[in-house]
């Protein structure tokens, strides 16, 4: 009997009948205490600094009049964070439209670079509507601006807004702004505004310096460098962001259009070779990963840097809320019950990578299944025939409570998206030796790849637990 093919005849069957579940749940719904970033569009350059010198109000004035007349604007970034002596630099290039001091749409293109691997990404406003996608994928609709990114008023907001004094250094035709951010509103929005890319927590400890070039002539800004220094949660970062500003900018309005559908040219690529381009799990910072094993569905949301897990919220999807929420860092899970924080050693995993890397080291084993015109996966299987030993090296020890090894043979199947060759999930399953009927699967659902800032999802964990880490 071909298990792999009758296999597929049972497995297809979950799909359509919805015992198998593989479209993601949607996390502004599932979890309603995410918020949306900081609003990006307005800043308020008028706001009475109280400075004690004529000469700073003058030059606040000249640059306010200036900024309001702007039109279009473009910059080039160089954005370096140090965590734990890894160095994760982006460099972003921006074009930014703008109607009396007015944000009015953006299109960014940023270069992710970590350990040697790179992925590029663009952000794109509408005025109205934001998107986001990552190497020349499809256009993804954000729900609202939770992908925001270092636009040139995100800057101008450390300059004009909050109490902080401005330091001058004139030299001929330009002079230095230099500010010491101690405005707590300023700091509290900074890991947000600047999309960092570590999860943060709202107790973050942050010192912050911006020094801002001046064209004293006409008021343009063509130069600014800010720093960071940021402890929490036990840990230090240190972030660098210099910016060149052209406030003269010209290119042509953009004519997007975010519906078409991204089909990759793959005459000369082999499908192998397709798969690993199109998942480069070592710059995917954020995604979620959807766990159903036929008696619950866990949604975990995760902040990973060089493909291993960072900093994971984790809990169980009941009637579109998330419950029973818990925290992991550093290898400990911390999980608020009736009021006390309980502690567990646990080693996480990146399961996206896991299987990323797994197929494309087994691809030469795999089988490709046939697919009917309206499938819009690729189903590569992998079969254990009745190895269990070696099956389980795959799962996790929760997984392991699922399967049994009673006359069974076991698979995994990958799913790719047909159109991006994403790995969008896997399903880990048995069947009967005999009848070839399945019995125990679980479902694995990757989703949201980097559409959010991780910060914004510190608002799932518990004031208690923030606590509890900084004993």
């Amino acid at each position: 009997m071909n298990f792999k093919r009758n296999c597929l005849v049972t497995l297809s069957v979950l799909l359509l009948s919805g015992c198998v579940d593989l479209s993601p749940v949607n996390p502004i719904k599932t979890t309603s205490n995410i918020s949306e970033s900081v609003d990006d569009s307005k800043v308020n350059v008028m706001e009475d600094h109280q400075q004690s010198t004529t000469k700073k109000q003058q030059l606040q004035q000249l640059i306010a009049k200036r900024f309001e007349a702007l039109e279009k604007v473009s910059m080039n970034l160089a954005v370096s964070t140090t965590i734990n002596d890894q160095l994760y630099k982006v460099k972003e290039k921006t074009e930014e439209l703008y109607e009396e001091g007015q944000l009015k749409g953006y299109l960014v293109t940023n270069q992710i670079e970590q350990n040697s691997h790179e992925l590029e990404e663009q952000i794109y406003y509408t005025g109205e509507e934001y998107y986001y996608r990552f190497n020349s994928n499809s256009w993804q609709n954000l729900s609202g601006d939770t992908k925001s990114t270092i636009l040139y008023i995100s800057l101008m907001k450390y300059l004009f807004e909050g109490s902080d004094e401005w330091q001058l250094d004139e030299s001929e035709n330009n002079v230095m702004v230099k500010r010491k951010i101690e405005d707590e509103q300023l700091l509290t929005i900074a890991p947000q505004l600047f999309s960092l890319p570590m999860m943060l927590s709202k107790n973050t400890q942050i010192e912050m310096d911006a020094q801002y070039r001046v064209d004293t002539e006409n008021g343009d800004i063509t130069y600014i460098v800010m720093n960071m220094v940021i402890n929490d949660l036990d840990s230090q970062y240190k972030v660098k962001i210099e910016s060149n500003i052209n406030s003269k900018a010209e290119f042509e309005n953009w004519q997007i259009d975010t519906n078409q559908t991204v089909s990759l040219v793959t005459s000369e690529k082999e499908q192998q070779q397709l798969i690993a381009e199109a998942n480069p799990y070592q710059l995917i910072n954020y995604l979620e990963t959807y766990r159903d094993d036929q008696t619950e569905t866990t949604l975990i949301m995760g902040n990973y840097l060089n493909g291993e897990p960072y900093s994971l919220i984790e809990g169980v999807l009941k009637e579109q809320s998330l419950t029973n929420v818990s925290f992991w860092k550093a290898n400990r899970q911390y999980q608020e019950i009736e009021g006390n924080v309980e502690i567990q050693e646990v080693k996480q995993s990146n399961r996206y990578a896991q299987f990323v890397q797994r197929l494309d080291e087994q691809y030469d084993l795999l089988e490709q299944l046939e697919a009917t015109e309206e499938s819009t996966f690729i189903t590569l299987r992998e079969f254990f025939e009745q190895d269990y030993e070696q099956f389980s090296s795959t799962l996790t020890e929760i997984d392991k409570e699922v399967f049994n090894q009673d006359n069974k043979v076991y698979g995994i199947d990958y799913l790719i998206n047909k159109e991006t060759y994403q790995l969008m999930g896997v399903i880990l399953w048995s069947a009967d030796t005999i009848t070839a009927e399945v019995g125990a699967t679980i479902t694995l659902n990757f989703d949201n790849f980097n559409v959010y800032n991780p910060s914004l999802l510190m608002d799932q964990v518990s004031d208690q637990i923030l606590e509890k880490i900084n004993e």
